[in-house]
């Protein structure tokens, strides 16, 4: 194929003012569906391939269109207005789709998910957010903590040879991790950070928690439903990778099935809790 600058197709929204609606992230998958993150002023005052905002003052937004940008697949958005902020990038990571801002909402909600955040006129968090590439569902949100009022963001993001994230953006004050040790900004309201979220479940490394892993699930990898042979009664975790919890219940040696079809391809980790005590944790890996 010879490159030689010419213009295959162009798409625009629907009104010349500037402004009305911004791209801050683009990427695409094998099969060149292409994948957007954006914000839209609200009042339906701009649409773009037949997706507007009706409410004051607008939205952050990710959508999903087909290769030649002539129509979407799916579009998705907070529930709440404006509440990420202005940036907005995007990955495609196989299965899912992350998407890197910020939000200042108390209660930040994107379709079943919901996180607290600063609140209003209180500065606003780094917001992680995941999403099914095939149906636009949200996986989960997390967030990097940080005082108050600190303006902060995420602006980048990548991966790394294991598929782990990596983010970068900018703070205004004090970042925490999950351990609370702290990042101070030294210099004004400028600084940026680079971070990395796991995409694999850690498996514990204490055996006073968990004893040694005796019990294998199968099949794993697992595409609808998998077995758990116990000989007692026991209870049950599914958590995601980032640590939200998404099945739970119990199992004996009769009912020992569990079904995980519904969820996006990964990995997750089980926790298992027998009657008599004991624990273990076993890796599961979706289809």
């Amino acid at each position: 194929m010879i490159i030689d600058g010419t213009l295959l197709w162009k798409r625009e929204d629907t009104t010349t003012n500037t402004g009305r609606i911004r791209f801050y992230g683009l990427d695409f998958d094998a099969q060149n569906s292409i994948y957007i993150a954006g914000n839209i002023t609200g009042l339906n005052n701009n649409s773009f391939l037949g997706f507007s905002y009706a409410t004051i003052p607008g939205t952050i937004f990710i959508m999903k269109t087909i290769p030649d940008a002539s129509s979407t697949t799916w579009v998705s958005n907070p529930s709440i207005s404006n509440g990420g902020g202005t940036f907005g990038n995007v990955l495609y990571n196989g299965t899912e789709l992350a998407f890197i801002g910020s939000s200042s909402k108390t209660n930040f909600t994107w379709g079943t998910q919901t996180i607290a955040m600063p609140g209003t006129n209180e500065g606003t968090d780094v917001l992680l957010a995941r999403f099914n590439t095939t149906s636009g569902a949200c996986l989960s949100l997390n967030k990097i903590t940080s005082n108050t009022p600190s303006i902060d963001y995420g602006a980048a993001i990548a991966k790394d040879a294991s598929g782990d994230y990596i983010i970068g953006g900018g703070f205004g004050g004090i970042l925490y991790d999950v351990n609370n040790n702290t990042v101070v900004n030294e210099g004004g309201d400028s600084d940026f950070f680079i971070t990395k979220f796991s995409t694999q479940p850690c498996l514990p490394l204490s055996s006073e928690s968990f004893e040694e892993v005796k019990t294998n699930i199968y099949p794993n990898p697992v595409k609808d439903l998998f077995i758990i042979p116990v000989k007692e009664k026991t209870s049950y975790q599914l958590f995601t990778i980032t640590g939200v919890l998404v099945k739970e219940g119990c199992i004996n040696t009769t009912e020992n099935t569990i079904t995980i079809s519904e969820f996006a391809s990964g990995y997750y980790l089980l926790h298992l809790q027998s009657e008599s005590g004991k624990k273990e944790s076993v890796k599961v890996i979706k289809e």
